[in-house]
Order: structure tokens, then C-alpha cells, then sequence
């Protein structure tokens, strides 16, 4: 049953959401695959969200191969049962997931600008066309589980930055990690400075991006200053000032073909360690 509560939908907006063509809409209603839309006259005719979910487990089940016959026996047995419905829609939920997981993996282990649609779906067995029925882009995906990418990226280092119990070696730790063995968090935050500077939900997200960035650094200097370790400085500041220096690498590492880590994180060594009563760790 339609509610017409619902926003309703012109037929160009159907096409925009579900990336089918009106031809083929119109060819699904004349199959009596799709319900009828509202008509407020003879040539005005609107859609709701759930002729649009119609439409994708459609073009869902047609992309898997299904001969149209089946579709259509699908569709008549979601009108007859609540359960089947429920089923079919958390089997279209549960594909999204599987998706968006993927997409989790491939963002955190090799970046936003190394990671194609193809090697999403290609990973899932999926033809590349089937993204487009969940995501308009990899833009918007990304944006959707950009806190996962960055959760993701460092649960493995958690534990063992957690064993080092000595502040000043802790903040080494961090930097030498996200150095050697996660280049690709650079590559985003790169991505979200300059890569959607028109589009702000992502630069609120890179606003707290950084905000949760830095004030896991001032904890960990908050700890330093406790011990005596490091000198009462305005703590914010020296946070981003070590965010900055980190970002620095990426930037000289696409400049210099001779660019070391190890003479790099000497040098934060320098930097890190005059202020402090600790010797930096040994090479």
C-alpha cells in the first residue's frame, strides 16, 4: 500500500535515484512488476521510496541473471506476504553491508585514490554495474564509513601502542607506525583536505577527523607533563604541530625518490626528545 505521507517522486527523480532509464520503468509497470504510481491527472504521475526499492531489487535480481518470468514471481510473492518482503529487503540490506565492508577494507589498506569500484565488486563476486543499486559513487560510500576506514587502519597497532608504558616512547611509537605501515592514512587525510573541498559533510567529517587525532596526541602529551616528561606548553598546538610534521613525510616522500623513514623519524627524535628526560629509542 502506498502511503502518501511519503515525499513523493517525480519520474526524473526515480531515474536519479535508481540510475534506470523512464523507458524501462514504464516497461516494468506495464508488466505489472512495479505498483502503479499516484496520478494527480492525466500525464502527472508520482513515485514513492518504495517504488524505488521495487525498481532496484528488480534490476537487482535481472544483473544476477534472473529470466524475467522469476522476477515477476518474486515480485507477486512480496505482494502476497509481509515475511517474504522482509526477507527480499533484508537481503538487499545485507548486500549493502557486505559492500560497505569490503569497501572498509580495501579504503584502509590502500587508500581512497587506490581503491576502484571494480575491486569492491570484483572482491564480491559482483558485476561493477550492481554498485550503482546501493551507492551513486565511491564518493558516497567513503563518506558513509569513513569512521570504520579509520578504525579499521589502526586496530592493529592498538595493542602494542598500549604495552609501550613510557609517554614520550608512546608518541615515537605513534608516529613510527603511521610512517612505515599505514602511508595510505596520509593519502586520506589528503583526500579529505583537498580532494572535497565543495562538499560539507566531508569536511565535517575531516573537522573531527582531526579533532579525535588530536586530542588522542594531547592525552598522550597530558600524560608526558604529568611525569615531569615534558614542559606545560599549550598542548593543542603542539598536537597539530605533530600532525603536521607526520603529513610532512608524505609530501617529501613524493618529492624525493632517496626519502628514508628512519632518517625522517631521527629527526622528530630531535624534535620529540630535546624536551624531554628520556633518550630516544635505539635504531
Amino acid at each position: 500500500m502506498i502511503d502518501l505521507k511519503e515525499r513523493l517522486l517525480k519520474i526524473s527523480d526515480v531515474e536519479k535515484e535508481t540510475k534506470i532509464t523512464r523507458r524501462r520503468v514504464h516497461y516494468y509497470l506495464s508488466k505489472g512488476l512495479v505498483d502503479e504510481p499516484i496520478r494527480t491527472g492525466k500525464t502527472m504521475a508520482y513515485y514513492t521510496q518504495r517504488h524505488v526499492q521495487q525498481l532496484m531489487l528488480i534490476e537487482g535480481y535481472r544483473k544476477k541473471g534472473y529470466p524475467l518470468y522469476q522476477i515477476s514471481q518474486a515480485i507477486k510473492a512480496i505482494n502476497q506476504t509481509n515475511t517474504v518482503e522482509r526477507n527480499l529487503t533484508q537481503e538487499l540490506t545485507d548486500r549493502k553491508a557486505q559492500i560497505t565492508q569490503k569497501a572498509v577494507e580495501l579504503f584502509s589498506k590502500v587508500g581512497y585514490n587506490n581503491t576502484k569500484i571494480s575491486d569492491i565488486t570484483n572482491a564480491l563476486g559482483m558485476a561493477p554495474s550492481s554498485f550503482y543499486l546501493y551507492f551513486r559513487s565511491k564518493k558516497e560510500i567513503f563518506l558513509e564509513c569513513i569512521d570504520q576506514v579509520f578504525e579499521r587502519m589502526f586496530q592493529d597497532a592498538i595493542e602494542e601502542i598500549r604495552k609501550e608504558r613510557h609517554p614520550i616512547r608512546r608518541l615515537r611509537l605513534r608516529a613510527e607506525i603511521a610512517l612505515k605501515s599505514h602511508q595510505q592514512f596520509f593519502d586520506i587525510l589528503k583526500v579529505l583536505e583537498v580532494g572535497f573541498k565543495e562538499d560539507t559533510r566531508i569536511q565535517e567529517k575531516r573537522r573531527k577527523i582531526y579533532l579525535t587525532i588530536k586530542e588522542a596526541l594531547k592525552r598522550n602529551l597530558e600524560w608526558a607533563v604529568r611525569e615531569g616528561l615534558f614542559p606545560e606548553l599549550n598542548l593543542d598546538i603542539v598536537a597539530y604541530i605533530l600532525i603536521e610534521i607526520l603529513k610532512a613525510a608524505q609530501l617529501i616522500s613524493n618529492l624525493e625518490e632517496n626519502f628514508d623513514v628512519d632518517e625522517f623519524l631521527e629527526i622528530i627524535d630531535m624534535w620529540l626528545f630535546r624536551f624531554s628526560k628520556v633518550k630516544p629509542p635505539l635504531a
